[in-house]
This record gives structure tokens, C-alpha cells and sequence, in this order.
């Protein structure tokens, strides 16, 4: 039987570690496995085959529209004319798209980090074992936990 906890790689970990060996549990019953997240190469375009609902293009395309009409609306009572205007207004609108791109992306990608970085995994054998190792990883903060009967 088997218990699965999940941690952040810190000190939590190393109490949890030290204080199940002190509860004669052996060593060779504990397996820690170090998580890590897998490099990907996302491209800022989405292709035919693969779409993870983020495409650059867009936002970009729907903020320049947008610069673009507002642009050539106002600009007939500019001395540029509407044209000019308009392509102003539509480099304008296709930066402002950009930047706000730019800035959801870079918080997605702060929250899509893994929520723990090293797995325990905890051979036992009797019930009196399962609860005290479940009150072990709780007293130090397990972010998830799982038992394997």
C-alpha cells in the first residue's frame, strides 16, 4: 500500500523525510521523484494542426480593426485625411493588441507552473501507519495527497 504527497521543493520536505524515518519507516520505502517541467517550443502563431487558444494574431487583428475604423471615423475631420488616419489608427490599435498580448501571456505563464516539484511516495503496511504518515504530511504542508490500497 502506498501513499502519494505532493511538495514544493523546500524545507517541508526534509522535515516530512526526517521525521517518517524517525518513525521507522525504511528508507527503502521512500521514494522522492523530482518533478520538472518539460521545454516547449510555442511559436507566437497557431498552425492548422495545433491551437492552444492564445494566437497572437487575434488580438492584434481585432485591436487594429477597431484602430482602423476609429481612425478613418475621426480622421475625416483631420487635415490627414481618412486614409492616413485610418493606417495610423490601424498600426496603432495592432500595437495596442500586441502589448496586451504580451502582458496575458506573461501572467499565464507565471500561473501555469507546476503546483509542487517533488513527489513522495510512502510504502507502508498496517492502518496505524497510513495515519500517522497522512498526519506527518499534513503537519508539513502537503499540497496534495493520495493513498494506493
Amino acid at each position: 500500500m502506498y501513499i502519494i504527497g505532493s511538495f514544493k521543493s523546500n524545507i517541508n520536505l526534509e522535515l516530512s523525510l526526517n521525521e517518517l524515518e524517525e518513525m521507522n519507516i525504511r528508507e527503502e520505502d521512500i521514494f522522492v521523484i523530482e518533478m520538472k517541467r518539460p521545454q516547449s517550443s510555442k511559436g507566437l502563431f497557431d498552425s492548422n494542426y495545433f491551437s492552444d487558444e492564445k494566437s497572437l494574431m487575434a488580438s492584434i487583428t481585432a485591436w487594429g480593426v477597431v484602430g482602423g475604423t476609429l481612425g478613418i471615423i475621426y480622421g475625416s475631420q483631420l487635415l490627414i485625411g481618412p486614409v492616413a488616419s485610418g493606417l495610423i489608427g490601424l498600426f496603432l490599435g495592432a500595437l495596442i493588441g500586441f502589448l496586451f498580448d504580451s502582458k496575458k501571456n506573461k501572467n499565464d505563464k507565471e500561473n501555469k507552473k507546476f503546483g509542487f516539484d517533488v513527489l513522495l511516495i510512502i510504502n507502508y503496511k498496517t492502518v496505524e501507519q497510513e495515519v500517522k504518515i497522512k498526519a506527518i504530511l499534513h503537519k508539513y504542508f502537503v499540497i496534495s495527497i493520495g493513498v494506493h490500497k
